[in-house]
C-alpha cells in the first residue's frame, strides 16, 4: 500500500499514464488545505494474470515442439530448397562447340554430370558428350519389320521408367536404393519389345516405337534377371546385339541355334562404361 499527497493536477496526469496491474485508489481532502488529496494506492496482486501467463508459456513450448518435429520429419521434401548454389556454367573438359548445349541441360542433370565428374572423369565426360550429339534415326528401309505371317509372338514387354515411384517397378519389389539417380535423370528409354520365333526356329527382336538418350557404344541384350539395375546383375552370359540407331523402329535377327528360354528381360546399356540405360521385362 502506497500513500502519498499530491494535487487534483497530479492525480489527472497519474490516471493518464497509469500501469495496467490492477490497484484500488483511495481519495481523502485534506483538512487543512482544501486543494490537496491524500491518494492511497492499494496494488492488487491477480492469481488470473500469473496463470494465463503460465499457460501461454506452455503453450508456446508445446507449439515450438511440434514444429521442430514437423520440420525434421520434412527434411527431405524441403532440403533440395536449401542447394541453390550455382551450377557451373561449364563442363570442364567439354569441346568449345558443345558447352552451349550443356547449359542448356536442365540444372539437375547438369549438376548429376559435375557429380559423375568427380567419381569418374573420362565417363561423364564421354557419356555427356554422347548425348549433346546428334541422335542417330534408324534409315527408313531398316525400320519395315520383315514379314512375319509365319511366325508367332513367343515374348513381348515395354520398357519401364526407372523411378522409385513408379508402380510397375514396386511390383518387382526392387528395392529403391538401388536405383541410381543416373538412371533416373539422365537416361531414358521408350518403346515396346517383341520377339517372334519363325518355323525354322530362328528369332526376330523387334523395338517398336523406340526412342533412347544418345550413348557411347548402345546395345541391346537378353538377359535372365527380369530387372538388372547395374551391369553386375546382367551375368555372364548375357546376349547382345549392337543397335542401329537412338530413334526408330529396328530389330535383330537370333539365330536357331539360340536358347532364349529363361531370359526375362531385354535390357539397352552402353557397353563401353557398363552402365544401363533402360530395361524391358519380358
Amino acid at each position: 500500500m502506497l500513500n502519498c499527497v499530491t494535487s487534483v493536477d497530479n492525480i489527472k496526469r497519474l490516471a493518464q499514464n497509469s500501469h495496467p496491474l490492477r490497484a484500488r485508489y483511495y481519495l481523502t481532502v485534506s483538512s487543512h488545505r482544501p486543494d490537496l488529496l491524500y491518494l492511497t494506492l492499494d496494488l492488487l496482486t491477480d492469481d488470473r494474470t500469473t496463470t494465463s501467463m503460465t499457460t501461454r508459456i506452455r503453450l508456446f513450448m508445446i507449439l515450438f515442439g511440434a514444429l521442430l518435429v514437423a520440420v525434421t520429419y520434412t527434411f527431405p521434401l524441403w532440403q533440395p530448397l536449401l542447394q541453390q548454389e550455382q551450377v557451373e556454367e561449364s563442363f570442364p573438359g567439354l569441346v568449345e562447340e558443345l558447352q552451349p548445349a550443356y547449359r542448356e541441360l536442365p540444372s539437375n542433370v547438369r549438376r548429376l554430370y559435375l557429380q559423375m565428374r568427380q567419381e569418374t572423369p573420362q565417363q561423364a565426360l564421354a557419356l555427356l558428350r554422347a548425348q549433346l550429339a546428334d541422335s542417330v534415326v534408324v534409315p527408313p528401309e531398316q525400320q519395315t519389320r520383315p514379314n512375319i505371317d509365319t511366325a508367332v509372338v513367343i515374348r513381348r514387354g515395354s520398357f519401364v521408367d526407372i523411378d522409385p515411384d513408379n508402380e510397375a517397378i514396386a511390383t518387382l519389389v526392387i528395392d529403391p536404393e538401388l536405383i541410381s539417380p543416373y538412371q533416373i535423370d539422365l537416361w531414358d528409354v521408350e518403346g515396346t519389345v517383341t520377339i517372334y520365333q519363325f518355323q525354322d526356329e530362328s528369332k526376330l527382336l523387334w523395338l517398336s516405337e523406340f526412342v533412347v538418350t544418345p550413348g557411347s557404344d548402345l546395345r541391346v541384350a537378353l538377359v535372365r534377371d527380369p530387372f538388372p539395375l547395374d551391369f553386375a546383375a546382367m551375368g555372364a552370359d548375357f546376349i547382345d546385339f549392337q543397335l542401329v540407331g537412338d530413334i526408330g523402329d529396328q530389330g535383330v535377327i537370333i539365330g536357331a541355334d539360340i536358347n532364349i528360354s529363361g531370359y526375362d528381360s531385354v535390357v539397352i546399356y552402353d557397353a563401353r562404361w557398363q552402365v544401363i540405360f533402360g530395361i524391358a521385362p519380358i
